[in-house]
């Protein structure tokens, strides 16, 4: 059974994650995995350096994996630790990296594309005090959207989303703390996996230690989505991707809670996916004839690219790791 909770119903923590006494700071590192990231990195570690908590109670390592763009000068030029992960192209393998070089009792996870509020630790910590709880999942919050795409996306990281999976809850490695200890006793993440990692490991946690996963609402980070079909098409094949590999390790657990894989899911997918398809020849055609606003023509593109992204992941997934899960 899982364990979950929220942060304001956690016998020990204080209202609201407000900040502890200062003999009571963990040492944290926060670990952000890049990839030619010279676009939205500068605002992401500004954010880090500046964090409301002790700064010689935590660190931030900064692991390039494989950039070839300007981001290894960019992370020189602030105050953190610049580490490079160059055997593996994944971004559970940079933060791998960075577990093995952290110094911290927390470690602290976000991404490259994110803002972390100024008191994102001074919230997440309190909520530690629990030492039944492993994990602190935070709020992915979203930044002022640029053009249509972004407003479609815009709450498609929502982590409550993710914590109240049926499989088991999980947070997204955008805005997530784990004990080390978690780490010392379980593992790393997969490092060759290229989506479903965060799922992987929480549902790890929650199935192999009596380590709990809660949520801690105070504690945000903001997230820039993709801006551009292209990167909306590709981010939703790497997530069909990952939805084949846990899969493919969870299977049981999904047969358990009624989600295994079989004729009647498929057919009630591809029906979802006709029905986009749909929807988008007949936005086009409104749009041939100029009776939809642009806004709405592009949601239902990305309805479209979402669902087709989808698909071709988990179309991709399944002939690369033997499973049907199509």
């Amino acid at each position: 059974m899982s364990r979950t909770g929220r942060e304001r119903n956690l016998p020990n923590a204080w209202p609201g994650g407000s900040t502890i006494d200062t003999m009571e700071h963990p040492f944290i590192t926060i670990i952000v995995p890049v990839f030619n990231a010279e676009m939205t990195l500068p605002a992401c570690l500004a954010s880090l350096v500046a964090q409301e908590y002790p700064k010689d109670r935590y660190e931030v390592l900064a692991v390039d994996n494989r950039s070839r763009d300007r981001t290894a000068d960019i992370i020189r030029s602030f105050a953190v630790t610049y580490l490079s992960e160059t055997e593996q192209q994944s971004s559970y393998a940079a933060r791998n990296a960075g577990i093995r070089r952290a110094a911290g009792e927390i470690l602290a996870f976000t991404d490259a594309d994110c803002v972390a509020d100024p008191q994102w630790l001074a919230k997440a910590v309190p909520c530690f005090r629990d030492q039944t709880v492993g994990g602190v999942a935070g709020k992915i919050g979203n930044h002022l959207p640029i053009n249509a795409i972004q407003e479609y996306l815009f709450d498609v990281l929502a982590q409550e989303d993710h914590i109240t999976h049926r499989v088991h809850p999980y947070a997204v490695t955008a805005n997530v703390l784990y004990r080390k200890s978690v780490f010392d006793r379980l593992g790393l993440f997969e490092g060759n996996w290229v989506s479903g990692g965060d799922a992987d490991f929480a549902w790890r946690m929650q199935t192999q230690s009596p380590d709990r996963l809660i949520y801690c609402e105070s504690a945000i980070v903001t997230h820039q989505h993709r801006h551009t079909r292209a990167g909306h098409l590709r981010q939703r094949w790497i997530w069909g991707y990952g939805e084949v590999l846990l899969y493919a390790r969870y299977r049981d657990e999904y047969v358990r809670q009624g989600l295994g894989y079989g004729l009647r899911v498929f057919l009630e997918d591809y029906r979802v996916l006709l029905l986009v398809l749909w929807r988008w020849a007949k936005a086009r055609l409104r749009r041939s004839m100029a009776s939809i606003n642009a806004k709405d023509y592009e949601y239902a593109v990305c309805d479209c690219l979402a669902e087709i992204g989808r698909r071709m992941g988990r179309i991709h997934g399944s002939f690369r790791e033997r499973v049907l899960y199509v």
